[in-house]
């Protein structure tokens, strides 16, 4: 989500002033070769931890609640929009 800045600065030779909406992107960072000797991405080694099954369970009731919620809200939605057009 872009924010204001909050005074007007210059970065990388672009000058950007108070109140311009700014938006930060992090896919590239560390990846900048004027910045960083060795620019490329590094590879984690470390074997992955899969979630404990208490996790899994919570995972799984939020994502079915949403879905169930989702599905009343478009239900209630519709049939006020047929109540209005009298469909």
């Amino acid at each position: 989500m872009p924010l204001p800045s909050t005074a007007p600065v210059e970065l990388h030779g672009v000058e950007i002033p108070a109140a311009a909406r700014v938006l930060l992107l992090t896919g590239s960072a560390h990846r900048d070769e004027t910045v960083s000797a060795n620019p490329t991405p590094s590879i984690s080694t470390a074997t992955p931890v899969p979630p404990s099954p208490s996790v899994l369970a919570d995972i799984t009731a939020s994502g079915n609640l949403a879905q169930v919620e989702l599905r009343v809200a478009l239900e209630e939605i519709v049939a006020a929009l047929a109540w209005s057009t009298g469909a």
